[in-house]
């Protein structure tokens, strides 16, 4: 057979995603034509789908040198270097691929996700810009574009449109409905954030963080016994997630639950380690609960944590204030309210004789 016939026998193969048969076709090939652009270009992508980059870069660099423009080998090796998490050797690859091809999305969107990598969010987000610019049915650049303004760069409602766009193209993405719920919540509009939410975890519900997320949706519209549920599911799936069980405590409290506010608290500090907020609310519950005198450790030892938190100093100065230590529960009070100018209300209450 000549190469020409084991060039076509490789693309046969290659189009039947049996990689193996297809790089021995295009190696039988370049045996008798080794000057080939095309069948070098096609053993890169055997390498390629066989993991093995170092190769592909190899082997694609021979067929750029034997064909000037080749924009498509130049894509290729940049996912190679890629990979390999060589991120500006990536770049330049897709620099050399827009330049020689400035039509083509899927390149406009590969250079966009290595400059991410890069941390250069503002040239990110021209490239995915192009990328849906030049093929808006396109769904990588859609949701890299949500991603990057509502995920990296916390500009929450900015995303809402791309993930729209992405839900558009793909009702069921799991991330774009995931993340949508993450982008409303930070905006405030916690029923919709729980809408989103819950289609994402219709389509994954073994997803800690979207459990979490609902949680604290539930959590912001006052619904506390629901979001301990989810904060539970949460930690059934990652026993190790800190932040579900530190959301269990404030609800836990704001129900009154004072008791299993206190044990809750104890297992994070017991696994953990120091953390202030459940230190807090664990003093806070204690307090609740008559016991001032072990409240005030747990004041004193989360104000080590975080020296700034009105919490803290408010939780202190009603301790002392309950102790009969008027001026040092004076001067903790007012160091809350310097902190935070809201807790004026709950300090007024305790100079009545409340306890909140």
């Amino acid at each position: 057979m000549d190469a020409k016939g084991w060039m076509e026998k490789g693309v046969d193969w290659y189009g039947k995603s049996q990689f193996e048969e297809a790089l021995n076709c295009f190696e039988r090939g370049l045996a008798l034509e080794p000057e080939h652009p095309a069948g070098l270009f096609f053993k890169g992508l055997c390498l390629t789908e066989l993991n093995r980059d170092e190769e592909t870069i190899e082997t694609l660099q021979k067929a750029i040198q034997l064909r000037n423009p080749f924009p498509e080998a130049w894509f290729y090796m940049g996912l190679s270097y890629r990979k390999l998490q060589k991120w500006t050797e990536a770049l330049n690859c897709f620099d050399k691929a827009v330049n020689e091809d400035s039509k083509d999305p899927e390149s406009w969107n590969a250079r966009g996700e290595t400059l991410v990598n890069l941390e250069k969010f503002e040239e990110a987000g021209h490239c995915f810009d192009n990328a849906v610019r030049l093929n808006p049915e396109l769904l990588a650049p859609w949701l890299n574009m949500a991603n990057l303004m509502g995920i990296t760069l916390n500009r929450h409602a900015e995303a809402l449109p791309a993930y729209d766009r992405v839900l558009d193209l793909d009702p069921m993405n799991f991330v774009a409905w995931a993340n949508k719920g993450i982008c409303l919540y930070h905006i405030g509009d916690f029923p919709r954030a729980l809408d989103s939410l819950n289609k994402a975890l219709m389509l994954n519900s073994n997803h800690a963080g979207s459990w979490w997320m609902k949680g604290n949706s539930l959590n912001g519209i006052g619904r506390f016994a629901e979001a301990i549920d989810c904060y539970d599911r949460a930690m059934a799936l990652d026993p190790r997630f800190w932040g579900a069980c530190s959301k269990k405590v404030d609800c836990l409290f704001f129900l009154g639950r004072y008791r299993e506010t206190v044990s809750t608290a104890d297992q994070i500090l017991n696994r953990k380690g120091v953390s202030a907020n459940a230190l807090f609310k664990k003093g806070f519950s204690l307090i609740k609960l008559g016991s001032p005198r072990e409240a005030l450790p747990c004041f004193e030892e989360g104000l080590l944590v975080e020296p700034d938190h009105p919490e803290g100093w408010y939780g202190k100065g009603i301790c002392y204030k309950i102790l009969k230590k008027n001026q040092e529960a004076e001067e903790c009070l007012k160091m809350a309210m310097e902190l935070d100018p809201r807790i004026q209300e709950a300090f007024k209450t305790v100079l009545v004789g409340g306890t909140f």
